[in-house]
């Protein structure tokens, strides 16, 4: 299964869960795919030093400016019309099938192929791993 996985409020939220995770699928066959919105350069230096492993990049900044859109860079980062930012990760999903993606931002939800099981890590996340890092606990 080809799996997607977000830098910012997710991989860096989780550095130490992604790692192991992500060690555990690829070691199965899985690829990874890191999906980002942040430039290549930036987001490669910031998984890196997260010891996140992947096996495939995207950013959507980059992405964007190779189709010609139009981007403003301000002091928050790059800024582009919300349809385009928001539309890119589904994109890449369909085009390179990946099959469950992880993510701080419900927005991406909407654009992600019929196919893709949609993990938005934020607060309900927080919950859910907490009861599943605690039940793992208590089966020591």
């Amino acid at each position: 299964m080809n799996i997607g996985i977000d830098i910012h409020g997710t991989a860096d939220r989780y550095p130490n869960l992604f790692m192991d995770l992500v060690d555990t699928w690829r070691a199965s066959g899985h690829v990874i795919h890191i999906i980002t919105g942040e430039s290549g350069d930036t987001a490669r230096k910031q998984i890196s030093d997260l010891n996140i492993p992947y096996d495939k990049f995207f950013s959507i900044t980059d992405w964007a400016s190779g189709q010609n859109c139009p981007i403003e860079r301000t002091p928050s980062g790059p800024w582009m019309s919300p349809d385009v930012w928001n539309s890119a990760k589904g994109i890449y999903c369909r085009k390179h099938d990946i099959g469950l993606h992880f993510d701080d931002t419900v927005e991406y939800a909407a654009s992600m192929p019929k196919g893709c099981t949609f993990i938005l890590v934020g607060e309900d996340f927080d919950q859910a791993w907490s009861a599943i890092e605690d039940a793992v606990e208590g089966e020591k």
